[in-house]
């Protein structure tokens, strides 16, 4: 047993691409060491990729192309061995060691629509359930967790007709119910239904505090997205402290980035497993019968008798939620969806045009939930841009620029805007805030200002290296809409701050002589549609938008 440990972790690096760049290879070679120490973990993980795991498939892709559409599909069939029954040990599910249905049969493959599960308190010993056994014999050696969540990708079911073998050997049984033959050699159960992906275990989760609780699950949302998206998101390899999730390998996942790493293996590169058995039935229901034109057909017993599903690993549990209901707070997940909208975190790049965009890379890190707050105010506003570049930042709703020379890297005029003023209505939805506990600079970006620092004209490499992270950062962000109208400023124009909507707002409009004001798109809302706007635009939350930001240098 010596080294075998070892040996197997340095295996899954390899396999799940934790450490080390994906290698099939090298992940199989370091298995086989360990299996051949007796490591019983690697003896099963060795079998499992040899016979059941697409990963053999990946390998294989140029003998794949020469393959018809059904030869794939029964070689599919084959490594998940779909047409075998399957044997409930007390602590695992098992394909039989003989077939039960033919190879060739109807196999059918799509992409999972739902959310993923959550199952709450699993394996635990105080339970009289045990899922993975057929005659419910209790196990102790089962590994509790707090929490089990289960990534589905795709969802396959297969029916095939039985073999001559498995009928001929029915037809010879007496007693179908106890036959511990029968169980050996075809199973307990079998499936027509399952799920294909990834399954995560959390431990110390009841230990862990809420704000560690909180900053796991706005991650597992964040990163399950980004990856199920395809979206590039640069994540933290900060740990999450007491909690950590553990795959079924025994690979410890303690930190963002190597949870949306594993999420990205699964939803990008397909490493996946069976984590579901659904439409289950008893091997002894089984039989063959002649219809009336003489043809073999399945017989089983009626629907009521089909269990509803059984899951790798997890022989009971006390809840089971979808993942929303499990995160709780909506904030979280619309705050993923902002992100992937908006991209409140990364910087800002003014360029030599005053024009103003995203950062093409980003230079933060989360290392804590942003803290969200609902706004939920209206009024009005009036500012008058004293140069050109203030007035570009007020046309892309950034406001509470106090003092732009003090920004440095920025190339800013001094024309001046002082005869316009932007007459702005703005209403709030939420608040978003960031401090300094919230973020920290990615590790590249720390390495690339020090190289800057240290070029023979640091100026010009820190020009280059905001140029491209960003100029600004923003601390305060706000999602809601807003309308405005520019007006030339004339000594008849009386200036204020803002003046919320308890104020008449159409006698204000009539002051200033406005009869429009127009969205960030152009579009027009005349003076007396604009009730019915608030009141959409509050009824519509899908049309926010960052409104602006309070940025810092």
């Amino acid at each position: 047993m010596k080294y075998s440990i070892a040996q197997y972790n340095v295996a899954v690096c390899y396999e799940d691409g934790v450490g080390a760049t994906k290698d099939f290879e090298n992940a199989m070679g370091w298995y086989k060491k360990s299996a051949d120490n007796g490591y019983e973990l690697a003896i099963k993980r060795l079998d499992k990729l040899s016979e059941n795991s697409l990963l053999e498939t990946k390998e294989n892709d140029v003998e794949l192309d020469s393959l018809t559409e059904e030869q794939i599909k029964q070689r599919m069939t084959q490594q998940w061995k779909l047409h075998h029954g399957l044997f409930l040990d007390g602590h695992s599910i098992q394909p039989s060691k003989q077939a039960v249905f033919v190879d060739d049969g109807d196999l059918c493959t799509n992409l999972y629509r739902g959310e993923p599960m959550v199952y709450i308190n699993i394996n635990g010993f105080d339970s009289l359930t045990n899922l993975l056994t057929f005659d419910n014999n209790i196990f102790s050696d089962l590994q509790p967790f707090d929490i089990c969540i289960n990534f589905p990708v795709a969802e396959i079911t297969y029916k095939g007709d039985l073999l001559e073998s498995f009928s001929t050997y029915m037809e010879e049984v007496e007693d179908v119910e106890d036959n511990k033959d029968l169980h050996d050699l075809y199973g307990h159960i079998f499936a027509n239904k399952f799920l294909v992906g990834g399954q995560l275990f959390i431990k110390n989760f009841r230990l862990a505090s809420s704000k560690q609780i909180d900053v796991l699950k706005f991650y597992i949302t964040w990163a399950y997205n980004s990856a199920k998206n395809n979206n590039a998101t640069q994540f933290n390899d900060d740990t999450f402290g007491a909690l950590y999730l553990e795959t079924p390998n025994g690979v410890k996942l303690n930190t963002p980035k190597k949870l949306a790493n594993w999420l990205n293996n699964l939803y990008q590169d397909n490493v996946i497993d069976i984590i579901s058995y659904k439409n289950l039935r008893s091997i002894s229901q089984l039989r063959k019968a002649k219809d009336a034109d003489a043809e073999d057909t399945i017989f089983a017993a009626n629907d009521s008798e089909t269990q509803d599903e059984k899951n790798p690993g997890i022989a009971n549990f006390e809840r089971k939620l979808s993942l929303q209901e499990w995160v709780g707070d909506d904030l979280y997940v619309n705050l993923v969806k902002w992100i992937k909208d908006f991209h409140p975190f990364q910087g800002l790049v003014i360029n030599q045009s005053h024009k103003i965009e995203n950062s093409k890379k980003i230079a933060i890190n989360i290392i804590e939930v942003p803290k969200v707050n609902i706004s939920d105010k209206t009024y009005f506003e009036m500012i008058n841009p004293t140069m050109k570049l203030e007035n570009n930042l007020i046309f892309n709703n950034i406001f509470s620029m106090k003092d732009l020379n003090s920004f440095p890297f920025i190339k800013s005029n001094n024309k001046s805007y002082g005869d316009h003023i932007h007459v702005l209505f703005k209403y709030e939805q939420y608040e978003i805030r960031l401090s300094k506990d919230h973020i920290k600079p990615t590790k590249e970006f720390e390495q690339i200002i020090e190289n800057a620092l240290n070029y023979m004209k640091p100026l010009e490499a820190l020009q280059d290296v905001f140029d491209e992270y960003g100029h600004l950062f923003p601390q305060r962000i706000i999602l809601g809409r807003t309308l405005r109208n520019i007006l030339p400023k004339t000594s008849s124009v009386d200036m204020f701050d803002n003046i919320n909507l308890k104020s008449p707002i159409f006698e204000l409009l009539d002051n200033l002589n406005i009869s429009y004001l127009l969205t960030r798109e152009g579009e027009v809302v005349e003076k007396n549609d604009l009730t019915n706007w608030i009141q959409t635009i509050i009824w519509k939350l899908l049309s926010l938008m960052i409104l602006f930001l309070f940025t810092k240098s």
